[in-house]
């Protein structure tokens, strides 16, 4: 809707609420505005890309719960970015977080694993250097102690 189209829908919603019941016949609203092409076009757009009005039989709008608290279209646009989050928002978003820290979790945990396992085989790499080393001392041991004479 173009600011002009705006003003006038203003005007048409501020003449529902001061109706009765706030409805109002399309013949009651030409008052408002003179075009019935932009009549049309302006309802349409309250009704369909708005959500403020509904049509009542074939001649009558009025209000809806949302077109009773409008005050302007800044007001509307700013209470539309400040929507709260669906249900499935609200599932969504801790899911994420909840996966994102177990799998940096996990990640620290097999990362620590990995730096143990590292270490691990370096004691058994430097046990076994020292298990050759003992053998080859016994050995030479052995042979030195059957070379003595009796």
């Amino acid at each position: 809707m173009n600011p002009e189209h705006k003003a006038l829908a203003e005007n048409i919603i501020a003449r529902l609420k001061k109706s009765s019941g706030g409805s109002c016949s399309t013949q009651g609203l030409s008052t408002v505005v003179k075009n019935k092409t932009t009549l049309d076009s302006i309802l349409d757009g309250l009704e369909n890309d708005y959500g403020l009005i509904r049509k009542k039989g074939s001649i009558y709008f009025g209000l809806t719960k949302k077109g009773w608290k409008f005050k302007s279209f800044d007001q509307l646009e700013k209470d539309e970015k400040k929507t709260p989050f669906t249900l499935y928002q609200k599932i969504q978003l801790p899911a994420i977080i909840l996966f994102g820290l177990s799998s940096m979790f996990l990640g620290y945990l097999s990362y620590d694993y990995k730096k143990k396992s590292d270490a691990k085989s370096d004691n058994i790499d430097s046990l076994s250097r020292e298990n050759i080393l003992l053998k080859k001392k016994i050995d030479s041991l052995l042979y030195n102690i059957q070379k003595q004479p009796k």
